[in-house]
């Protein structure tokens, strides 16, 4: 199959804006010109920032579309000139036989020994390919099995350690603000706000109310482009394993996610509210009942006498029908926000079950109809209990409308592997096939990060050209942490007294 001759148009492209604007093509050029920009946006449709452009779908595919042998035929150029180096240059120096391979380095000791390794000039090469690779990579790392990751929010962050995130305190009870602090049932609620005639408008402040956010990570791989790799034209190999490097860091942070999210992984999860005297650390899954819920970081045991506590560990609430949604709401509408006792807004709802859960969850989501049997009113008990049959549209498509649902494999493999599950429930353990979870997952749980998946090129003729003949290489790399932001807006269900 015949592929795009991209490398001479990009080539042609670079040389004449860099004509126009009286500059030199070099690595820092290449980066910032428009040439660049338009070509990530309209082939790659990455952004500036080295972000998927939303909406927008890659239309060039490394492993499809591109010559690798055309691209460092035409974009890798005689300095002096500005030419290409031609097809005939590759297969004399980057070829397959060792002739080839001594000609090679041969070449790169004369030019550094005369002091003219720039002569022959990689950058537009290296310049074209990298956004490739990036681009194979972001696609390994946006995988669709990682469900989770999809599922909650991101937050950016400069901070590495020690972030306190605060928010907006209710006002403080003083006399001189605009409510009567002698009114003591006034004190909660929204007269708090009222502007009354010679008093000031009460005052909302930051950092009463906050939580404390945990360290980022750096985590990261390598990948590289052998000599022969060039000659050889093995784009698939280049893009398959670029895909895998992004797939194995979204992997480790799909996993990392959920085993914080399962309460798998011990997450510190410290926050501070108006009515709180110190700072509290409690577990993110809290149960009402005082016995089960045993552990030192659960409300009902260390901080019983909290004000507004919630509970968002529901038992016995398997997911079976729309009946199950409707107990999650009645627990839902007795959590509020612990500054003023109002109720939270959630937004999109979202579900996340057992991938064995997959053909289950349609049927309860989308059913035409639902039948509800009950007992008839007929004085002297001419009919019998379900002798009323009262046909209905199903209530789930009109209350919740849109749901985000999702099953995750991984979920359940991370629940039986910390050894607080075990399928079919054995050893009297939960079973995790019978677990699901929901709510606003955006907002309660978020990635913290530094710096989204990024893809930066060593230097040219470093050292892992002579010890690994390793041509170009790259790092994939993020920085992030997974932490809780308020656990009040999702809900565990079915753990405890599974039915």
């Amino acid at each position: 199959m015949a592929r795009m001759p991209i490398g001479r148009e990009f080539r042609c492209r670079m040389q004449e804006e860099a004509k126009s604007r009286n500059a030199k093509v070099n690595a820092f050029f290449i980066d910032e010109s428009e040439t660049m920009k338009k070509f990530k946006a309209d082939a790659l449709a990455i952004d500036g920032d080295g972000q998927r452009i939303p909406g927008k779908s890659p239309q060039v595919f490394l492993e499809s579309d591109v010559s690798l042998r055309e691209l460092a035929a035409e974009t890798i150029v005689n300095r002096r000139t500005g030419e290409p180096v031609g097809m005939g240059f590759i297969a004399e120096f980057f070829g397959q036989d060792e002739h080839s391979r001594d000609r090679f380095y041969s070449m790169q000791r004369r030019f550094q020994e005369a002091g003219e390794l720039s002569a022959i000039d990689y950058t537009m090469f290296a310049g074209i390919t990298g956004p490739f690779v990036y681009n194979a990579t972001l696609k390994g790392f946006e995988h669709e099995q990682f469900v989770f990751s999809k599922m909650a929010g991101t937050y950016n962050t400069t901070f590495i350690t020690g972030e306190r995130l605060p928010g907006v305190s209710l006002p403080y009870t003083d006399d001189t603000a605009g409510y009567d602090s002698a009114d003591a049932a006034a004190q909660g609620q929204e007269d708090l706000l009222l502007k009354r005639p010679g008093k000031e408008f009460a005052t909302a402040t930051l950092g009463e109310n906050y939580v404390d956010l945990p360290e980022t990570e750096l985590r990261g791989l390598r990948i590289g482009i052998e000599r022969t790799t060039i000659y050889t034209d093995r784009v698939g190999m280049i893009a398959s394993n670029a895909a895998r490097v992004g797939e194995i860091l979204g992997l480790h942070k799909e996993q990392r996610g959920l085993r914080t999210f399962l309460g798998i992984t011990s997450v510190t999860y410290k926050e501070k509210f108006q009515f709180d005297s110190a700072p509290v650390t409690i577990g993110p899954w809290q149960l009402g009942d005082a016995v089960t819920n045993s552990n030192a970081d659960q409300l009902s045991v260390t901080y019983s006498d909290r004000k507004f506590p919630f509970i968002n560990d529901i038992s016995a609430n398997p997911l079976t029908d729309w009946t199950n949604f409707k107990a999650s709401d009645k627990a839902f509408s007795r959590v509020v926000d612990p500054n003023n006792g109002l109720p939270l807004t959630l937004g999109l709802q979202g579900v996340l079950a057992p991938f064995s859960q997959r053909m289950e969850i349609p049927r309860i989501l989308e059913a035409w109809n639902i039948w509800k049997l009950s007992a008839s009113s007929v004085s002297g008990g001419a009919f019998g209990n379900g002798s009323i049959n009262t046909v209905s549209a199903n209530p789930l498509t009109q209350a919740l409308g849109s749901l985000d649902v999702r099953t995750s494999r991984m979920m359940v493999q991370e629940m039986v592997k910390s050894g607080l599950y075990a399928y079919d429930g054995a050893g009297g353990l939960p079973d995790p096939e019978l677990v699901w979870f929901t709510g606003d997952f955006k907002e309660a749980i978020k990635y913290m990060t530094n710096w989204p998946i990024k893809v930066q090129q060593a230097p040219m003729n470093s050292d892992a050209a002579f010890t690994h003949d390793i041509i170009l290489q790259w790092r994939a790399d993020e920085r992030g942490k997974w932490a809780w932001f308020n656990p009040r807006l999702v809900q565990r269900n079915n753990r405890y007294g599974q039915t």
